[in-house]
């Protein structure tokens, strides 16, 4: 039986592989997995990943200094052709931290826009950082082709690189919509490429001049849940935060501190909503995000029709803090089609909450005015890809704390307010309504390791 190495580096790789039908898609093509994850997770992954399957530690990879600016000046140009907004503001950020423009920086004129430069600092990127750490796991497993969900992901790359250094058939996935304008350049080109969508795959082709002839447009895994009936019922989703199927239930999904340290602001005016009696039977849950604290949020616990709740599993394994189960994927994809109304600020949860057509609330102030815009939640909404969501008009949007309870209360009212701009924006972004995300990513699999074969 032909095997398939598949590095699961983050809690969302995991999330992407075994936590969706793609692991019993990629077995019944007759292929046997080969799962990388942390040393941690070994064992307790080896237990569950079922037969047919085997789980082997990934090897921790760190950039050296070199590697480093190399990947930089090979992103370097890319940005002084696209000047792409999401990178403005990163480097903007990073600059603060800076009393004088890094060396590295003082080079970027004197590359300007030559896409030959690209192409020479990269392949002299991969040359020179091999991922030779790696090689034991190719010789081990010997797979037929190699799978990584997050391309971008330094150890993921490491292990694709090593991979067509043997001839091994490599096959990469951009794991999230916003990584092809926020991660700068690609650390490996795989022999295929799979993409949400087509904007991702314009974005790839177009800013990191990957070849489009080599890039399939899949959709994404984890949306596969929302094309299909629930496991369970409203009653027993809301039961899990002793609410009733009777009740309005308002999901506030947080983000990660460093995008707004005082977000706990916005819940508060939630709270403060559901108190007010405004609308019968308003209930709150505010969701976590991994890496969030819970206690930002300490003063709303305790109040009347209030929940503070994490994401499933938290794993200091990982370097996004997660690791979910099946049950935790299962029990999310209920809570965005049982919710009343989603409210975040500008997130990845928005396009959730389209794909199972409940109501969206943008949170887009602050509550002090005398922010710089670097530390403003406006900001946000000048990323590349919210600016993209922002377009469709998918989602309400509160520019105050009046204007936020006056928007859920409009959504809770009106639901099918917006559903044909929620509709456009799950198909722009990758959800079709199909579920068939994981059948294409293990057939582009099956072809790979086919070609291996030959």
């Amino acid at each position: 039986m032909q095997r398939v190495l598949i590095p699961m580096s983050t809690g969302v790789a995991l999330r992407n592989v075994l936590r969706t039908d793609l692991h019993d898609e990629i077995v019944g093509r007759g292929l046997e997995p080969v799962y990388l994850v942390p040393p941690a997770l070994v064992a307790p992954l080896a237990e569950e990943s079922g037969e047919g399957s085997f789980v082997d530690e990934l090897p921790e990879y760190n950039h050296g200094k070199l590697e480093t600016v190399l990947g930089d000046l090979v992103f370097s140009i890319v940005q002084q052709n696209h000047r792409i907004a999401t990178m403005e503001l990163k480097r903007k950020l990073a600059r603060r931290k800076f009393k004088r423009i890094p060396m590295k920086e003082r080079f970027y004129p004197v590359l300007g826009r030559s896409w030959p430069a690209y192409h020479f600092l990269r392949k002299a990127r991969n040359r020179l950082f091999p991922g030779g750490v790696m090689r034991p796991l190719l010789d081990r497993w010997r797979p037929a082709v190699v799978f990584s969900n997050n391309i971008f992901d330094s150890h993921e790359a490491a292990v694709i690189r090593r991979a067509q250094l043997d001839g091994t058939p490599t096959v990469g996935m951009v794991s999230s919509w916003d990584n092809p304008t926020n991660k700068g350049h690609l650390p490996a080109w795989p022999d295929r490429l799979l993409v949400w969508s087509e904007v991702m795959r314009e974005e790839m082709a177009g800013l990191l001049r990957y070849p489009a002839e080599r890039i399939s447009v899949v959709g994404t895994p984890q949306f596969d849940i929302y094309a299909r009936p629930l496991a369970a019922t409203r009653e027993e989703t809301l039961a899990v935060y002793g609410f009733s199927p009777a009740d309005r239930v308002v999901v506030y999904a947080t983000g990660a501190p460093v995008h707004c340290e005082t977000e706990y602001e916005f819940p508060r005016a939630l709270a403060d909503l559901v108190a007010s009696g405004r609308i019968e039977g308003l209930k709150l849950l505010v969701r976590l995000h991994p890496r969030d604290r819970l206690e930002r949020y300490e003063a709303l616990a305790g109040r009347p029709g209030v929940v503070v709740a994490s994401p499933g599993r938290r794993s200091s394994h990982y370097p996004d803090s997660w690791s979910p189960t099946v049950e935790d994927h299962a029990h999310y994809a209920a809570l965005m089609r049982y919710a009343d109304v989603v409210v975040n600020i500008a997130s990845t949860v928005a396009l959730d909450a389209a794909a199972s057509d409940t109501p969206i609330v943008h949170v887009r102030y602050d509550h002090r005015p005398d922010l710089d815009f670097l530390d403003s939640v406006e900001r946000m909404f000048h990323y590349t890809h919210t600016a993209r969501l922002m377009a469709c008009g998918a989602s309400h949007v509160a520019r105050s704390e009046d204007e936020l309870g006056d928007s859920v209360v409009r959504a809770i009212e009106n639901p099918g307010e917006l559903r044909r701009e929620r509709c456009a924006l799950a198909r722009q972004e990758g959800f079709d309504g199909r579920g068939e995300s994981a059948s294409l990513i293990a057939g582009c699999l099956a072809d790979g390791a086919h070609r291996a074969g030959i």
